[in-house]
């Protein structure tokens, strides 16, 4: 040792003395590094101990630890894509999570710390330009390619972008809390494609439901499915993912006259959160006949396990009965369509979550009005303090719907009543059945 105990003397193979300086505070190895001479040691030493008093320079350890958790940062966006699919298959289904795992291919090598503060943001908008030419050729491993004369749509943009939004952030959430990790800022002139440039306004008539109805008459799996949305306005995945535990029935001297399907996990979910699904009389049979069959479990165990194999099984039949341009979708719009005009816009955005069919920039009067003495400017955040009366949208939705005619299409010996009177006489019957159980405390019962 020299006349300090912080550098020592080595002698290498060659029999060459060298210095070697080590930097010690509070117990705390800093580092060290060998010299050929004395003093040039003792300058490395006096420098880094300096480093080390001021906090500009970390121990070896906090050293090392850093760059464990900063490496999240420069983990390949790809990898998280692969991270993300993992985490929500299970949830989503692997259809569902096609344009993450697209999203993964497309971005490859770049990471997160790529997509941080201003140029994070502007590499965004870079990106948005990029995808538009980008296309994927068909099949199980789908590879990019670019084609510049042949675009892909706004909505295909609009999901590989939000899929990129939702990658960056499941990403900063996987982060440890020591990381301080600036989202990207995307520019003031960055906006992304519209949704559903080209909507939609086809509904299925009540001829078309009860025709494809006779179609699934031995499949009662995906004709219950339908008759579900028709009366819910429930998405296909939300139903099909429905369990017996999450519905509740109304019930009176052992009839059912409606109930609640509560949805802890749809596609609004982060937004929204929970959402409770009133249910008519007509889809509370339904769904109370399958749990008593399946019980607290799925309700739907037969389906196709992805919601595209759905779809496909739907365009069949369609073709097969020769139904032109119609969607499993449109049976959501449906009863979007007939309820939007005599309910509350606000309730039924409760029910049905946040979508593009209903339109929340043209509210009613009482919509209006709950909105300003919220204080809201944003009927959106007026949505999230609307608490639905169940009873009461179960009756209505019970009136408005259209299984009585649908009914009377596929059995008109059952009985030949008018739709809009078979919907008076539901409404008189479901009102004096509620009115008394009010009346005698009785409440929806699982």
């Amino acid at each position: 040792m020299t006349g300090q105990e912080s550098i020592k003397e080595v002698v290498g193979k060659n029999g060459k003395t060298r210095y070697q300086a080590q930097v010690w505070y509070e117990r705390k190895f800093i580092t060290s590094k060998t010299f050929d001479s004395l003093s040039l040691a003792r300058a490395f030493q006096k420098k880094k101990y300096d480093e080390a008093v001021n906090g500009k320079l970390l121990s070896a350890g906090e050293r090392r630890e850093q760059r464990q958790r900063e490496a999240c940062l420069e983990r390949p966006m790809s990898a998280w894509a692969t991270l993300y699919v993992e985490a929500y298959s299970a949830r989503h289904g692997q259809n569902r999570l096609y344009e993450y795992e697209q999203v993964g291919r497309l971005l490859g090598s770049r990471t997160l710390r790529d997509f941080s503060s201003k140029a994070g943001g502007q590499l965004i908008r870079q990106l948005a330009a990029e995808w538009r030419y980008i296309r994927f050729t068909k099949g199980v491993r789908a590879e990019p390619f670019h084609a510049p004369k042949a675009p892909v749509s706004d909505q295909t943009l609009r999901l590989r972008l939000s899929a990129l939004d939702r990658l960056i952030k499941f990403a900063v959430e996987q982060l440890p809390e020591e990381i301080s990790y600036v989202g990207p800022k995307k520019p003031m002139d960055y906006a992304a494609p519209p949704a559903h440039g080209n909507k939609r306004h086809r509904v299925p008539t009540a001829e078309e439901f009860a025709t494809l109805l006779t179609h699934f008459a031995k499949n009662i799996d995906m004709s219950d499915l339908l008759r579900v949305i028709d009366e819910t306005g429930c998405r296909l995945s939300e139903i099909s993912r429905a369990t017996g535990e999450a519905v509740a029935f109304i019930t009176a001297g052992g009839n059912v006259l409606g109930g609640v399907l509560t949805l802890h996990h749809h596609k609004t979910d982060e937004r929204v959160g929970v959402r409770h699904v009133p249910l008519s009389r007509y889809a509370a049979q339904v769904l109370h006949a399958r749990k008593t069959r399946c019980g607290d479990g799925p309700l739907f165990p037969c389906l196709p396990a992805t919601s595209s194999d759905v779809c496909a099984d739907f365009d069949k039949a369609r073709k097969a009965v020769g139904i032109a341009d119609l969607l499993i979708k449109d049976f959501r719009r449906g009863f979007i369509t007939r309820n939007a005009r005599s309910t509350s816009k606000l309730e039924l955005a409760s029910v049905v979550g946040l979508t593009s069919l209903l339109d929340l920039g043209s509210l009613d009067a009482g919509d209006r009005n709950a909105q300003a003495a919220a204080g809201h400017t944003d009927p959106r955040t007026t949505l999230g303090y609307v608490s639905p009366e169940h009873q009461a949208m179960a009756q209505a939705f019970t009136a408005s719907s259209r299984w009585p005619a649908v009914a009377a299409i596929l059995n008109p010996a059952v009985r030949e009543v008018a739709p809009g009177d078979e919907a008076a006489e539901l409404e008189r019957e479901l009102g004096e059945v509620l009115a008394r159980m009010r009346k005698l405390g009785l409440t929806a019962v699982a």
